[in-house]
């Protein structure tokens, strides 16, 4: 471009944001000559959206100034990601408060599983939205609060697809099928994640027949429900009916196969999913992301988790051009210590060429396995590392207490 302003800048780093690229958003920043609020916004949130956090803050508190949508963009990512206390001060010291900032002191507290300070919150707020009232909602349903969740959802003035979804869900997890069904049936639309919620209530309790009904209704068959199905039979040893019901697709492609493999990695399994990886292959169907994960879980059942895992990480790259995503480093990180392997686990947790941010959930798993190992040495340490990116974590802190516990070590020893 012969000249640059303000607004083709931000084009250009906002768009390498979107992309999932905040170093090179960033690379792009320092080179600008000028910086407006707009482009400080654009860059923390490239960094808020990656999960980065806490680099996200410190731009926050390097801006010259801030308006009303740094304030809620900052305080949206703290209680997006569990940082209790960063969104307490945040939203303190917030010149003006909209809907959107109380909205996400909300969704903190029900992530946290905080509902009377959800409540507290829903009610101190001067106005309500669609989005107010499916916040709570949320909490009291992700926290097995389905009665209170009931009665929000009828006191609703206003239902988006999203909550009537959830309300088949919240029927289903109860055991009240027909109202799950009468729910659906009362939807004034609905969607493709709408039918799978109905299959997955069926599912639930134990309503095969009604499942593959519903499965055979949908006007399109989505992946999510052709997994459900192939996992139903599968998870109840119909491994026949699941591989009959994917040999009768007219078409395979790689979302068709990845559900049978997946089902049968995840029914235990695993010669018979890495049989029909090959299979895919030999099709000439590309492998995925989703189709490498299932196939490590595979390698673990069948005691092939190190040189088969390693195989495949380098086939991911170099024969099928897949990234390789956080999800399969800890896939790999909690299959290694599902095996015994803890050392490596924690030497792999260490080494994943991810953000250190990133391996929340890395370290989380490996403490569970740490206590099936019933290694509490290991475990304070790997603690050490779990509660420091997630410190308002109770369950780390549960866990840990059970494993000394057990083991009969003193509880001053915990981190």
């Amino acid at each position: 471009m012969p000249t640059r302003n303000e607004v083709s800048w931000n084009a250009i780093i906002q768009a390498t944001a979107q992309n999932g690229h905040p170093d090179d958003a960033k690379y792009m920043f320092d080179k600008m000559p000028l910086w407006g609020i707009a482009t400080w916004n654009i860059l923390f949130y490239a960094y808020a959206q990656q999960g980065r956090v806490l680099e996200a803050a410190r731009i926050f508190r390097t801006m010259p100034e801030h308006n009303l949508m740094s304030w809620n963009a900052m305080l949206a990512a703290f209680a997006q990601y569990g940082h209790q206390m960063q969104a307490k001060c945040c939203f303190d010291k917030m010149p003006e408060r909209n809907i959107g900032a109380w909205n996400s002191m909300i969704l903190l507290h029900g992530n946290l599983g905080l509902l009377t300070l959800a409540h507290l919150a829903f009610h101190k707020m001067p106005a309500w939205d669609v989005i107010s009232w499916n916040t709570l909602f949320r909490a009291m349903y992700q926290n097995g609060h389905l009665d209170h969740a009931t009665e929000l959802f009828l006191c609703m003035p206003e239902r988006s697809i999203v909550t009537w979804t959830s309300m088949i869900d919240v029927h289903g997890q109860g055991g009240y099928l027909d109202r799950a069904v009468e729910t659906f049936n009362s939807m004034p639309c609905r969607d493709v994640v709408a039918w799978n919620a109905l299959i997955a209530a069926n599912v639930l309790n134990g309503h095969l027949h009604g499942a593959a009904v519903v499965f055979t209704s949908m006007p399109l068959h989505e992946a999510f429900g052709w997994t459900t199905m192939l996992a139903t039979y599968a998870g109840q040893g119909c491994m026949e009916i699941a591989r009959e019901m994917f040999e009768s697709l007219s078409k395979r492609n790689v979302v068709s196969w990845n559900a049978m493999i997946q089902a049968y990695a995840q029914s235990g399994h695993g010669f018979e999913a890495l049989e029909l990886y090959h299979e895919m292959l030999l099709c000439g169907v590309m492998p995925d992301e989703a189709s490498f994960k299932s196939v490590m879980v595979a390698c673990s059942y069948v005691g092939m988790l190190h040189d088969t895992c390693h195989a495949l990480l380098v086939s991911m790259a170099s024969d099928f051009d897949v990234a390789l995503s956080k999800d399969h480093f800890n896939c790999i990180a909690d299959m290694l210590g599902r095996s015994g392997q803890l050392d490596r686990a924690e030497e792999f947790v260490h080494s994943m060429p991810v953000p250190p941010l990133e391996k929340a959930t890395a370290w989380s798993a490996l403490l569970g396995n740490c206590k099936l190992q019933q290694d509490a040495e290991r475990a304070a340490r790997v603690a050490e590392h779990a509660l420091e990116l997630n410190p308002g974590d109770s369950a780390t802190y549960i866990l840990l207490a059970n494993l000394f516990a057990s083991s009969g070590r003193l509880q001053d020893d915990m981190v």
